[in-house]
């Protein structure tokens, strides 16, 4: 089941726990000039960013008996400045600088997010109560059963931009749950959401490297994951290509594509990831591109 209903909002229990901070994965330094003195003039000063991830929970539950329709959680990644000695910066009395501008857009954007989730979480609260009152199906008559709707996300960075995964995993009735994982880059610096294109001047060159690169690792047999039986779809060849769509993440010497469950292969074989290192993209890379992974140019 998909996760938008049509439907009007339910008079429905809603408990909204506080939001518990999870410990820091990952931390980023730069260098930005701080405003002192009475003639303005700049001294450089040593900020951190820090990354974090508090966590929001939510249940539906039927308003009549308290039944729990539908369990939530949801990852909230948080961006804090701190100054070099420990001391958070305070945006009441600080001048603001780059440093918390860029924090400023990378927690908007994942405030924006947050509102997203908890619509769909609505929508799907309303579903489970229609299935639960108007289709009486047995998995409902189970104590248990609910809908669970639950996101997660990790962190890797370099000192120029910041990775966020977000791993997703819904159950909506039916077979089983529905995993997924899909990656935001950030321009450190800036704190605007990246892509590869942004990185490279010869996009079809580039497009065109990886994808023969991947069709290699298949033909060599090096694709991820292979669960009873499971082959590649027919026209996995055509899909390929594409990979510039599909979720993309960086990391120490590589970037990860990865094809969901059902892009290339069926749902038993689960996602389909392939290793691509920079030193195949790096000639295709543009100054920015190089810059953002830290590749020196040769």
């Amino acid at each position: 089941m998909k996760r938008a209903w049509i439907g009007a909002a339910l008079l429905l229990c809603l408990l909204l726990s506080a939001c518990g901070t999870q410990s820091v994965p990952a931390t980023q330094e730069q260098w930005v000039d701080q405003v002192q003195g009475e003639m303005g003039a700049y001294v450089p000063e040593r900020w951190t960013y820090r990354l974090s991830c508090e966590t929001v929970n939510e249940q539906y539950c039927y308003a009549e008996n308290q039944r729990l329709m539908v369990d939530a959680s949801y990852a909230l990644p948080r961006m804090t400045v701190y100054h070099q000695d420990g001391r958070p910066y305070d945006e009441e009395s600080e001048v603001m600088l780059p440093a918390m501008q860029a924090a400023q857009k990378f927690n908007q954007y994942f405030d924006e997010w947050l509102a997203l989730q908890k619509t769909n979480f609505s929508e799907l609260a309303t579903a489970a109560v229609t299935d639960y009152t108007k289709n009486a199906s047995d998995v409902w008559q189970q104590p248990d059963y609910h809908y669970t709707d639950k996101v997660a996300a990790t962190f890797w960075n370099n000192d120029h931009i910041a990775c966020v995964t977000l791993w997703a995993n819904s159950f909506t009735g039916g077979a089983h749950e529905i995993s997924t994982r899909s990656c935001v880059t950030f321009d450190m610096h800036t704190g605007t959401v990246i892509t590869i294109n942004d990185m490279v001047d010869d996009y079809a060159a580039l497009r065109d490297a990886v994808a023969l690169d991947i069709l290699g690792q298949i033909q060599d047999g090096k694709w991820v994951k292979y669960y009873d039986g499971a082959t590649l779809f027919d026209d996995y060849e055509e899909t390929i290509p594409e990979w510039m769509t599909r979720s993309i993440f960086f990391g120490d010497g590589k970037m990860t594509v990865v094809f969901s469950a059902y892009d290339i292969a069926p749902y038993s074989a689960g996602e389909q990831a392939f290793e691509v290192s920079y030193a195949l993209i790096e000639p295709y890379l543009n100054d920015y591109g190089r810059r953002m992974l830290e590749i020196d140019k040769k």
